[in-house]
């Protein structure tokens, strides 16, 4: 039968399969594009959501984990609020490292510039809100939630990692840095937040 696993997994199993037997075919993730089909303007959605009409918006739509690395874009972001004051980060999503999270926040200060938001059912309109997406993990394999984000018209700043260089393409559909590479973050959320033109043309 075909199964769809990440190339890591595909890699591994390759070791156990014997030799004439069934292929094992990779099949990336996919998602329906009808939920974002119709989304609202940015305006419209952060009135909807009842976010601030100006300002520079990032976002991050994950499983709070530590691989996933919002502590890491916390910390970024505390920096990038220096050049943008009004910048605002929206994090979406539950897991167990919500408490580090949560600390965080608040150890640096950032409870008025960072709103966590939960488990959602309405992402699609948390997305056409934002400016630009960002996951910065520090291992993946291919995330729905960045096919989401490119579905909803957004440029997306991530981690060399898993399945997302194949289908992020650097420099036109989103920003590629390092994983846990701050330094580097920081400079790609800072050069689309500097360029809003540039971000609208990698997202569309």
């Amino acid at each position: 039968d075909v199964v769809a696993v990440s190339r890591e997994a595909m890699d591994l199993m390759k070791a156990w399969i014997p030799t004439g037997s069934r292929p094992v075919r990779y099949i990336a993730n996919g998602i329906s594009l009808a939920p974002y089909e119709n989304l609202p303007s940015r305006d419209e959605a952060r009135a909807q959501l009842d976010l601030p009409a100006g300002g520079f918006i990032v976002g991050i739509v994950a499983r709070i984990t530590g691989l996933k690395g919002h502590v890491l874009l916390i910390e970024v972001f505390a920096r990038l609020l220096e050049k943008f004051p009004g910048a605002l980060l929206l994090i979406v999503g539950d897991g167990a490292g919500l408490g580090v999270v949560r600390a965080r926040i608040q150890a640096l200060g950032l409870e008025q510039s960072v709103l966590v938001m939960g488990a959602r059912s309405d992402v699609p309109t948390i997305l056409a809100a934002m400016d630009v997406f960002c996951l910065p993990s520090e291992m993946e394999g291919m995330p729905m939630t960045v096919l989401e984000a490119m579905a909803a018209a957004l440029p997306v700043v991530a981690s060399n990692v898993g399945g997302i260089p194949a289908v992020v393409e650097a420099g036109r559909t989103g920003l590629i840095v390092p994983a846990r590479a701050p330094e580097e973050l920081e400079a790609a959320l800072l050069a689309l937040a500097i360029d809003p033109g540039r971000a609208r043309e990698m997202g569309g």
